[in-house]
């Protein structure tokens, strides 16, 4: 079997970061090769960008697209029109003669939304936002209204959504699957995507790669007591991105009856904020970590992870935590509650209720030594998540596939 997964980007970003895993995990099975746009790969990736007049076509495309939305007051970063793709891109992928070819996020003129009917291959989506079957849409970030949170209702209408629909439904041999049961029927209930199959396949962690330390030297390097609970936060631009929560971190951890801990943020790239640096005077804060066996050790020292973001699909924070044998906080959005228990491997908080997050973190830190949390954590990713259990589902999934199109 031949697959080949298309993603814009390989590590930038949780959905890059998602199908670069799975990718790594399905070589192991299958023949499988990825494409992407970055110039410099590794592993059996090949670029969409390498030739200089596609990479100068590619920008033009880009910027004229980045340009209209501007012009018509739509959000550049949470809006695509995906009407240009890479240029050249689906002769590309049709040279691969993949059997399934696996879409994951295709948007930064990766993809473009007439490309999809040009694969010859049946086609495997995997959702990492609403925006396959949403007007352009990616996230539906909740909005805040005086002290409350209320996430706005995604549009289906439109010219456009009613052109991408039309376009869409010229690809027959179309799957979805989607990472968390939420974002798979909030695809189920959508106009564009509601007569498609959906499976329901989580994102893959490797549990060698993230897993409890023998030892663990980083405290000391840090010149922390061993006593000092360690709270740990980190995403991309966590303190900068709205969504990531710190903002409502900051006022949970205020509230919590614990006042022994260390905070430590780690992928801080841009300058603190003014307004932030008082509430981080005391804590650790580290730069973006692409190294992942660092990554792993940070994890490793400490206490608990505490995910506040006010949207999430499949967080891989909280795959590489559990996997680290940690427990995670998080509030009770996307698909959070299906990976964490409440009470058992973690805490599930009242979305956006900071006083409720500050009682999970207290919980946890005050169980710590009551409930096995490593166990329950580690076995719940290697159970439900391991790079082999997936690779298995998704081979499963493209087999019974290959077998419909083939009597169709």
């Amino acid at each position: 079997m031949r697959v080949l997964i298309v993603s814009a980007f390989k590590d930038q970003g949780g959905a890059s970061i998602a199908a670069k895993r799975l990718f790594k995990s399905l070589k192991e099975d299958v023949d499988c090769q990825m494409l992407v746009q970055d110039k410099n790969v590794e592993y059996l990736m090949f670029s969409c960008n390498e030739k200089p007049l596609i990479r100068f076509i590619n920008f033009i495309t880009n910027n004229l697209e980045k340009l209209y939305l501007r012009l018509i007051n739509k959000p550049k970063h949470n809006f695509s029109f995906s009407f240009f793709g890479s240029f050249g891109i689906t002769k590309m992928i049709n040279s691969f003669n993949a059997d399934i070819v696996n879409l994951h996020w295709v948007c930064n003129n990766t993809l473009s939304i007439r490309d999809i009917k040009k694969i010859k291959a049946p086609v495997v989506w995997t959702l990492h936002d609403n925006w396959p079957f949403s007007n352009g849409i990616h996230t539906d970030f909740p909005l805040k209204k005086d002290t409350t949170y209320h996430y706005p209702e995604l549009k289906n209408d439109g010219l456009w959504f009613f052109y991408k629909k039309r376009l869409f439904d010229l690809k027959k041999n179309l799957y979805i699957v989607g990472p968390s049961k939420w974002i798979s029927s909030k695809s189920e209930l959508s106009l564009i995507m509601n007569d498609r199959k959906h499976f329901h396949i989580p994102n893959p962690i490797d549990t060698n790669e993230f897993r409890p330390l023998s030892e663990n030297n980083f405290k000391n390097h840090l010149n922390l007591d061993e006593h000092t609970k360690l709270i740990l936060f980190g995403a991309n631009n966590p303190l900068t991105d709205e969504n990531k929560g710190f903002s409502l971190l900051a006022k949970a951890l205020k509230k919590m009856k614990t006042s022994d801990y260390k905070l430590i943020v780690f992928g801080v790239e841009d300058e603190v904020p003014d307004k932030l640096k008082t509430c981080l005077a005391d804590a650790i804060l580290l730069n973006k970590i692409d190294d992942n066996n660092f990554l792993n050790q940070i994890y490793d020292l400490s206490d608990i992870v505490v995910v506040p973001s006010l949207h999430e699909n499949f967080s891989n924070t909280i795959l590489e935590s559990f996997s680290s044998g940690k427990p995670v906080v998080a509030f009770g959005v996307g698909g959070n509650a299906e990976l964490i228990e409440h009470k058992i491997n973690g805490y599930v908080a009242i979305p956006f209720d900071t006083s409720d997050l500050a009682k999970g973190i207290d919980w946890v830190l005050e169980n710590q030594n009551k409930i096995d949390f490593k166990n329950l954590t580690r076995s719940k990713a290697k159970n439900l998540c391991s790079q082999k259990v997936i690779s298995k589902k998704y081979i499963e999934l493209f087999n019974q596939i290959l077998i419909e199109d083939l009597n169709q």
